[in-house]
């Protein structure tokens, strides 16, 4: 039988009656074991915000929303940046339950494999599997910023610096992201910060950021799940939500 679960939305999220707070607050989740309810329970106590990049009418007001969707398009990530609905409930089952296998047997293409839970039904499946039902691109680079035999060879960090801020050197900790002079680039910035690595400061020019808009201008398609996913788990390891094997 369907699930009759319905979706509760952010905007709409409050108190209830008393003597429904607990129902409410487990969201109709069927914990599949301890680890997964104490991820919850430590999910629910973390305000959910609503994504205000990228915002349709400022782009509109500053004439740039043609050039902002036309470099999206270049990564794949116009469907997924469109304007949707957020669920509180399906993004706390999402987030408690995820997990990550990593395959140590090769580095190329390796077969890195999600599982999770929605809808109380378990989920597993191949990076490849989840782009196709996301809608994203998953061919082309992948950029780790500790690791920079990563790296595609006429990538350099400083050059591409240089060439949209004039600045000599770069540092993710210290240079604004407000010294890029063309305001679409900067846009982009803010959709990245606040949009995909969901960022509370967003004023410095992150390693990740600097690299996509470069594959951005120079059309280069990015294995962009992996690359979210990744900085997905580490901030999910950081505060002991996640499970990578």
């Amino acid at each position: 039988m369907a699930s009759k679960r319905k979706g509760k939305e952010i905007e709409a999220s409050g108190s209830g009656a008393s003597k429904k707070q607990s129902t409410v607050r487990n969201h109709g989740i069927q914990f599949k074991d301890p680890e997964q309810r104490n991820r919850y329970k430590s999910l629910i106590s973390r305000t959910i915000f609503p994504c205000r990049y990228p915002d349709v009418n400022v782009m509109d007001r500053l004439a740039i929303e043609e050039h902002v969707i036309r470099l999206l398009n270049n990564l794949g990530l116009v469907e997924m940046l469109k304007p949707i609905r957020g669920f509180e409930n399906f993004t706390h089952e999402f987030l408690s339950s995820i997990s990550l296998t990593k395959d140590r047997s090769k580095t190329d293409n390796p077969d890195y494999r999600v599982a999770f839970r929605l809808l109380n039904v378990d989920y597993e499946m191949s990076f490849d599997a989840l782009c196709s039902k996301l809608g994203l691109a998953n061919a082309g680079y992948i950029h780790d910023s500790w690791d920079q035999t990563l790296r595609p060879a006429d990538y350099d960090p400083v050059v591409f610096w240089k060439s949209i801020t004039g600045l000599n050197q770069y540092n993710s900790r210290s240079n604004m992201a407000s010294n890029i002079h063309n305001p679409v680039l900067r846009y982009h910035q803010r959709v990245m910060a606040c949009t995909i690595w969901g960022r509370k400061e967003v004023g410095m020019m992150r390693t990740n950021e600097l690299f996509m808009l470069w594959a951005m201008l120079y059309n280069h398609l990015l294995t962009f799940v992996i690359n979210c996913l990744i900085i997905l788990f580490q901030l999910l390891k950081r505060n002991r939500m996640i499970k990578v094997i």
